[in-house]
């Protein structure tokens, strides 16, 4: 009776302990990237809403990359430029790319930056 006793205890123990472990997610984290939906040719291809996975344009490749490299998950959504603007403002996007440095955009938008000043050096298009 009491190994029955004790085969219990033990076993209650156990079933709460996992009742209290928390949920791991085995699901990757998910960014959501809104981009121009007017070609601007290499960086990004075609017009509207729709993506040509088969050539999407540098940007897009090597965002592509990145999402493997950091194991993360992009979605990328193809909308007006200034609704893609409005969008990371509210905080219904994650980010934008390709937008050229300007001051007000850091009301709302992250730039590299080096000695509180944005840098150049680190920009992804030079036009």
């Amino acid at each position: 009776m009491k190994d029955l006793k004790k085969i219990f205890t033990v076993s209650t123990f156990f079933i709460i302990t996992l009742l209290f472990l928390p949920i791991v997610s085995e699901s990757k984290t998910k960014v959501t990237f809104g981009y121009e939906d007017q070609q601007n040719f290499p960086f990004y291809i075609g017009t509207g809403r729709d993506i040509d996975w088969n050539k999407p344009g540098i940007s897009i490749e090597l965002l592509k990359l990145l999402e493997t490299k950091l194991d993360i998950e992009i979605d990328f959504v193809r909308m007006p430029w200034k609704r893609c603007q409005m969008d990371l403002k509210s905080g219904t996007l994650d980010g934008i790319f390709n937008a050229s440095f300007k001051k007000e955009r850091t009301e709302f938008g992250v730039y590299p930056m080096k000695n509180d000043k944005h840098d150049p050096s680190l920009r992804v298009i030079n036009s």
